[in-house]
């Protein structure tokens, strides 16, 4: 079988793909492509579990069910979109609509995969939603920058 190249390779720093999927044979075959293909990965069951062990403000990206117990996949990202987090998400179902995508496109998701999906869709879109993310990182610090310069001068 030929080598399948890695399109996260040039894109990633200390990224992380975050997982969430109720799903324990997704979480596992997720874990094991990410991992045999050199990416930092984590799971999680779902929402609540990601809130308690996992870190929204890492860099990397948010590979989220949209069908999940308790809080969906959709609410999660409003949810973080209020809290003011910024981890780009690729969503993936097993029942996809449209007006579900279209929602979770117009909050901002970078993707979105019907499952099952072709492992090289699913590099392609978590590599996008990783270089999304540098790029917000980047905008964020020119801010920062800016707000800093603009404190230091001194009042005419």
């Amino acid at each position: 079988m030929p080598e399948r190249s890695n399109p996260i390779e040039n894109a990633t720093d200390v990224n992380v793909v975050h997982i969430i999927d109720d799903d324990e044979r997704i979480r596992s075959a997720l874990l094991e492509l990410f991992g045999s293909s050199g990416i930092p990965a984590e799971a999680f069951v779902d929402t609540a579990d990601f809130d308690e062990r996992g870190d929204p403000e890492a860099v990397g990206c948010l590979l989220l069910d949209v069908k999940l117990p308790g809080m969906s996949g959709i609410e999660y990202q409003r949810k973080l979109s209020d809290a003011g987090f910024d981890l780009p998400i690729v969503f993936m179902t097993g029942d996809g609509d449209v007006p579900t995508s279209v929602t979770a496109m117009k909050a901002g998701a970078v993707d979105f995969l019907l499952k099952p999906f072709e492992v090289d869709d699913l590099l392609s879109a978590v590599a996008a939603a990783i270089e999304e993310g540098r790029k917000q990182r980047e905008v964020a610090a020119r801010r920062k920058h800016a707000r800093q310069c603009a404190d230091s001068l001194t009042p005419p």
